[in-house]
């Protein structure tokens, strides 16, 4: 267990807290600590048991963002470390396929036949494919546990309101739209060997391939901030039982 950040605690998140708690000042303190804690939180100084400060750690941990940022700070942050580990590698390799996009050159009115700069664009092309087709197999991968085992165990054997059934359900049907559609694939293929139409092609491929992946950013985002909180709030027995009814092939990369 690990003291809140005192960054975390920063004043208007206090005053934004006293105008959103309506603290009843009769509440035993002991009472406001017992949810702090179950929720991952040890105040970094134990004697400020001040109402407005315990209802600013509140409103902050009950933030949607707040544990898919800070998981790592939670008592059972364990529990999330394989699956966020895949989700930071899927950012990485998000990143190296926005840069790729956007050094794709630009060409004059050439062949690519013994050209150095159209040579030089084709092996560009060539490299950005080759990170699309490894980003999509491994998000496949990963989204084929979520679909399988993860969501399931999460949407009927854990007691969930209807709003987080409903979230995860979307998420699931999403998983559709999350494929690289086979228009870039197509099209980055073409301008690959042939540069007639290098250069509109390449423009409007660019645009398709950055709206993909931010697409593909907003799903990570959204899925984080329903599984992170699921995990991190499951009881010892309910986690123990989650673990078991994953199957092996999953068991050493989740």
């Amino acid at each position: 267990k690990q003291p809140l950040p005192h960054h975390l605690t920063v004043p208007y998140i206090i005053e934004s807290a006293t105008t959103t708690i309506a603290y009843d000042s009769a509440q035993e303190n002991t009472v406001i600590n017992k949810y702090l804690v179950e929720n991952g939180v040890i105040l970094d100084d134990e004697n400020d048991t001040s109402a407005e400060r315990q209802a600013a750690h509140i409103v902050l941990t009950k933030h949607p963002r707040f544990w898919a940022k800070h998981w790592s700070l939670h008592p059972n942050s364990n529990r999330c470390k394989k699956w966020m580990r895949m989700q930071d590698r899927f950012r990485r390799e998000i990143e190296t396929v926005v840069s790729s996009t956007n050094n794709l050159p630009l060409l004059p009115t050439v062949t690519f036949e013994g050209d150095a700069k159209a040579s030089a664009a084709s092996s560009a092309v060539k490299k950005l494919l080759r990170e699309l087709h490894t980003l999509e197999n491994r998000l496949f991968a990963h989204l084929e546990f979520e679909k399988l085992v993860m969501f399931p165990f999460f949407i009927y054997e854990k007691n969930q309101g209807r709003e987080v059934k409903d979230a995860l359900n979307d998420l699931i049907e999403n998983h559709a739209e999350l494929e690289v559609s086979d228009e870039i694939y197509s099209s980055l293929e073409q301008i690959s060997s042939d540069s007639d139409s290098y250069n509109h092609i390449k423009e409007n491929t660019s645009g398709s391939i950055l709206k993909y992946v931010e697409n593909l950013e907003t799903h990570l985002n959204e899925k984080e901030e329903i599984i992170v909180g699921i995990l991190l709030r499951l009881s010892p027995e309910q986690y123990k039982y989650y673990r078991k009814h994953i199957p092996w092939k999953y068991k050493i990369r989740y």
